[in-house]
């Protein structure tokens, strides 16, 4: 199996089924949406090669759809994404009472000034450039609260 997946925008719900393996043991399950190729390798192959599975959206609208079809147990996220944003993304999902834990990555701090004031659900910012070792260990201890 090759680090991650990546979808775009063309799928159906078998394609999303399918991504996953169903007999792997792994520590959870992460969708990670973002519009940057490379950081969305990065994040993938880091989190893998630490036995999670992670499937990556390049947009929003993509990272909608993975949510309600695979049920991940965190989303990690960027806030500025092309075409609806990641801002966009969190209200759509307010509006959906989801209760997965959510982090935001970006280098924008008044998107995150904007998600505060709009009391969006966050569990964690991180300010880009982050450390993946940061990273890593708030996914662990949100992990460890569901």
């Amino acid at each position: 199996m090759s680090p991650g997946r990546f979808v775009g925008y063309n799928y159906t719900k078998r394609a999303f089924m399918s991504i996953l393996d169903k007999n792997r043991k792994s520590k959870g399950r992460i969708i990670y949406i973002d519009d940057e190729v490379e950081a969305c390798k990065t994040i993938s192959e880091f989190f893998t090669l630490r036995d999670y599975e992670v499937v990556v959206a390049f947009t929003a609208e993509a990272g909608y759809d993975l949510i309600k079809f695979i049920d991940p147990n965190i989303i990690i996220m960027d806030l500025k994404i092309a075409g609806v944003s990641g801002i966009d993304l969190l209200e759509r999902l307010a509006g959906d009472n989801l209760e997965t834990p959510i982090i935001v990555v970006t280098a924008y701090q008044e998107a995150i000034s904007e998600v505060n004031e709009k009391e969006l659900h966050v569990d964690k910012f991180f300010t880009k450039p982050y450390s993946l070792e940061d990273l890593h260990n708030t996914v662990k201890e949100l992990l460890e609260v569901i």
